[in-house]
C-alpha cells in the first residue's frame, strides 16, 4: 500500500512540474524559490519510493544499496531561501 502511495505521489510531482514548465516565467526572486521547491519536492518523493522499494525487498536488495538510500534520504538537503539566490 505505501507503495502505491508513493508511485501517486511521485506522479503527481511529475505532472504539477510538467503542467509548471510548460510556460515561460518571469525571472524573479520568488520563481526560482518555487523552482527549487518543486525539484526538492521532486527527489523527496523518488527517494521516498526508492527507500520503501529497499526496505520492502530486502531479499533482493543488498543492504549497502539499503543504507545508501537510506543516508541520502534522511539527509536529503533542504533549500534555504535565502541561499537560492
Amino acid at each position: 500500500m505505501l507503495l502505491k502511495t508513493s508511485i501517486v505521489c511521485l506522479l503527481m510531482v511529475i505532472y504539477m512540474l510538467v503542467f509548471y514548465y510548460r510556460k515561460p516565467h518571469i525571472p524573479v526572486k520568488s520563481t526560482r524559490i518555487f523552482q527549487a521547491l518543486t525539484g526538492v519536492a521532486f527527489l523527496n518523493a523518488l527517494f521516498d519510493l526508492i527507500t520503501i522499494y529497499t526496505v520492502n525487498h530486502r531479499d533482493r536488495v543488498p543492504g549497502g544499496v539499503n543504507l545508501v538510500f537510506h543516508i541520502i534520504y534522511s539527509n536529503f538537503p533542504h533549500p534555504k531561501p535565502d541561499k537560492i539566490l
